[in-house]
């Protein structure tokens, strides 16, 4: 196996790692880039509107061993 390759096989396996991000697009809330493995996502960073709040992001991947925890005020039903 040449070098190349072995640069090109580094990449591949680095690769799912690179994109296990979420990060907000700034639309509604500020635009931020969140840190895992455990994401925290307040309704601060979104936009409540009555019962429902709503989210804008950029990026949004995870990993099977990470995972997304949306929290806000209990008169959130619905988040978007």
């Amino acid at each position: 196996m040449n070098k190349q390759s072995k640069y090109a096989w580094l990449g591949l396996l680095v690769l799912p790692v690179c994109l296990a991000d979420i990060t907000t697009d700034g639309s509604v809330g500020s635009a931020q880039t969140l840190n895992g493995p455990e994401y925290d996502i307040p309704a601060t960073l979104g936009t409540q509107q009555g019962s429902n709040l709503f989210h804008s992001f950029g990026q949004f991947n995870l990993n099977q061993s990470e995972r997304a925890v949306f929290s806000g005020p209990d008169e959130i039903k619905n988040i978007l």
